[in-house]
C-alpha cells in the first residue's frame, strides 16, 4: 500500500471514529438534559465535532485546522468555567492537534515524531476522569462509558497517523545498472564450463576463385598531374609605351 493510500485509510478511520463519538455525545447530552433539550455549549460542541468529521472525510487540512482550532477555544472556555483534570486534557489535546496541523501544513518532518501526542494527551485526560469520578468503583454500570470514551483518543491517533504519512518522504528504490541486473537471483555461473581444447581453425578455408570486382563500384579518379603554369600571352591591343620605341 502506497503512502497516499495509507493517508486516505487513516483519515477515513479517524472520520468514522469522530462520527461515532459525535453520535454518542449527542445521545448522552440529550439524555442528561431536561426535556431532551441541549444547551448552547453542547450544541456548539456537537457542531464542531460534525465539522471535524466532515473535514476529515474530505481530507482538507486547512478545514480540519479551523474546526480543531474552534474546538480548542471552546475547551479553553469550558476549562475556565469548570476546571477539572479531564477538561485540562481536552484542551491540551486539541491544542496539540492544532499545532500538529500547522506543522503538517508547513511540511515539517517533526510531525513524524509528534503524531501521537494529541491522542496520548486525551487518553491520559480520559483516564484521569475515570479516576476522578470513580468509574472503576461502579464498573458494572460504567464499562460502556469507559469503552465509548476511548473512541475520541483513537480518532486523534488515526488523524495523527494521517498527518505523519503525509509528510514522511517515500524512499526510492536504488537504481540497478543494466549491466548488473540479474532477473533470476538464483542463476549461478557454471563452474564446470571449460574452453574447447579441440577447436582448430578450418584448414580447408580458401578464398573464392570466382569473386569478381564490382563493375558498378565508383572508380577512383585518375591522378591529376601537376602542370607548370604557362606564361601569360601578350595582349596585342595593349597601349605601347612611347619611350620604348626606337
Amino acid at each position: 500500500m502506497t503512502k497516499s493510500n495509507n493517508g486516505r485509510v487513516f483519515a477515513l478511520i479517524a472520520a468514522i471514529c469522530f462520527a461515532v463519538f459525535t453520535l454518542y455525545y449527542a445521545i448522552i447530552s440529550m439524555n442528561s438534559a431536561s426535556n431532551f433539550s441541549i444547551d448552547a455549549f453542547r450544541g456548539i460542541c456537537i457542531s464542531l465535532l460534525v465539522g471535524i468529521t466532515v473535514t476529515l472525510f474530505i481530507k482538507n487540512k486547512i478545514a480540519v485546522l479551523c474546526a480543531a482550532g474552534s474546538m480548542a477555544m471552546l475547551d479553553a472556555y469550558y476549562l475556565i468555567q469548570w476546571f477539572s483534570i479531564s477538561n485540562v486534557g481536552d484542551f491540551l489535546a486539541y491544542a496539540a492537534f492544532v499545532v500538529l496541523l500547522v506543522l503538517a501544513l508547513a511540511r515539517k518532518r517533526v510531525v513524524a515524531y509528534l503524531w501521537f501526542i494529541p491522542g496520548a494527551i486525551l487518553l491520559i485526560g480520559t483516564a484521569a476522569s475515570w479516576i476522578e469520578y470513580e468509574y472503576f468503583s461502579f464498573l458494572s454500570q460504567t464499562w460502556e462509558y469507559i469503552l465509548l470514551s476511548l473512541i475520541e483518543p483513537a480518532a486523534l491517533i488515526f488523524a495523527g497517523l494521517w498527518l505523519k504519512g503525509d509528510v514522511t518522504p517515500v524512499k526510492a528504490a536504488p537504481a540497478i545498472p543494466y549491466a548488473q541486473y540479474n532477473p533470476n537471483p538464483y542463476a549461478q555461473p557454471n563452474p564446470y564450463a571449460q574452453p574447447n581444447p579441440y577447436a582448430q581453425p578450418n584448414p580447408y578455408a580458401q578464398p573464392n576463385p570466382y569473386a569478381q570486382p564490382n563493375p558498378y563500384a565508383p572508380q577512383q579518379a585518375p591522378y591529376a598531374q601537376q602542370q607548370a603554369p604557362c606564361a601569360p600571352r601578350q595582349n596585342p591591343y595593349a597601349p605601347q609605351d612611347p619611350n620604348a620605341q626606337g
